[in-house]
């Protein structure tokens, strides 16, 4: 979900807060104001994945024009881009399915459909795929069948290694395949028991085929998951946490419960706290009120809200690192040891390829 550098600069050099305002009234459901600098609002949106938002704002005026005209052609590269990952989806699943792996689709449209009915939400420039780690080597396998061609070779075994996860390039078509076989990334606490994600799958209908998606209390975690990793890199993530907000209200009640049980199974109750105060904090909705975590203690709304939307601005106190992975891994001292090695060691490998391959701003750089 990152985006490079260059991407940021324009709204780097400017205070969005008011823009930030505006996104957070719309995604809440509530009539954003209107008087606004255009391009400012299109590029704060654009980098936190709100342009196709349907609560976007009738922008009016001269300087409103090409913004409107970009807005559209970028509406309708995400339909485009989403439209042809749900037929390649479709036939990734069909080729797992016959090579008999289990696996299911972590994001992207499908998880739009869940949790906004519109596969059209946000745009989508990859396929994520989640594995059984003993499965990953014969998934592969069956992609570079299918003719997807690995990428990122130079930094291919920190990905595998210390990411969980390998990137193919769909045949003839400028779309990304993350196989994964894990969902966490070094610096925040892995999940206890990934196979059961896989196992509590569940199948999901678009045009003629049915393909495996999280549960929905599978969704929140996941949900809760890439907020944290958001907030762990300092990314943009308005569209995440709302992610976070419509997966959680989406539940019934026996599946909050169920929820409960999960995050405490999988060793994921304290991402699962966080991400909700970070989400329910940044942008609010109604019978969901703000959650309070140690983690943003003596923090304001808006400066939370200035985290997760812009977290670039000047003058914001983000928690450590370790103090963020010491709370996220809660009492157990032995997973805090295991997991601060872990990140330790992803640390020293990138530092070594840098050493040996590239200059150190481009290592790590992720698509986007």
């Amino acid at each position: 979900m990152s985006f490079p550098e260059k991407e940021l600069t324009y709204v780097k050099r400017r205070d969005c807060s008011t823009q930030v305002e505006i996104l957070r009234k719309m995604a809440s459901g509530q009539a954003p104001p209107i008087s606004t600098d255009p391009r400012l609002l299109f590029e704060i949106a654009r980098v936190n994945k709100l342009l196709m938002h349907p609560g976007w704002p009738d922008l009016q005026g001269d300087a409103a024009e090409q913004v409107n005209a970009e807005l559209n052609f970028g509406r309708m590269r995400g339909m485009l881009s989403n439209n042809r990952g749900l037929k390649l989806a479709a036939e990734i699943t069909e080729a797992l399915d016959a090579g008999q792996i289990p696996h299911l689709h972590l994001k992207g449209p499908l998880q739009q459909i869940r949790l906004y009915g519109t596969p059209l939400f946000k745009p989508s420039g990859d396929v994520d795929i989640l594995v059984a780690p003993k499965d990953r080597i014969a998934a592969g396998k069956i992609l570079e069948e299918a003719g997807f061609k690995p990428t990122e070779a130079e930094l291919g075994s920190w990905w595998v290694h210390f990411l969980g996860e390998r990137h193919f390039e769909a045949p003839d078509q400028p779309i990304f395949v993350d196989l994964h076989h894990s969902v966490q990334q070094p610096g925040l606490p892995r999940p206890r028991n990934l196979v059961g994600f896989l196992h509590r799958a569940v199948r999901q209908s678009v045009a003629n085929s049915t393909l495996p998606v999280p549960s929905p209390p599978d969704m929140c975690l996941i949900a809760a998951i890439t907020l944290c990793k958001a907030f762990l890199s300092h990314e943009p993530a308005g569209s995440v946490a709302l992610d976070m907000i419509k997966a959680f209200e989406g539940l019934e009640l026996d599946e909050r419960d169920q929820l409960e049980q999960l995050a405490r199974q999988t060793g994921l109750s304290e991402t699962l706290d966080f991400a909700m105060a970070l989400a329910t904090t940044s942008i609010g909705q109604d019978g969901l009120p703000p959650r309070s975590h140690e983690l943003l203690a003596d923090r304001s709304a808006e400066t939370v809200r200035d985290m997760v939307f812009q977290p670039w601005k000047k003058g914001l106190s983000f928690p450590r690192r370790r103090e963020i992975l010491a709370s996220l891994c809660g009492r157990d001292l032995w997973r805090l040891v295991r997991e601060s090695n872990r990140a330790f060691l992803s640390n020293a490998f990138l530092n070594v390829i840098a050493r040996t391959r590239k200059p150190v701003g481009e290592v790590g750089e992720t698509k986007r």
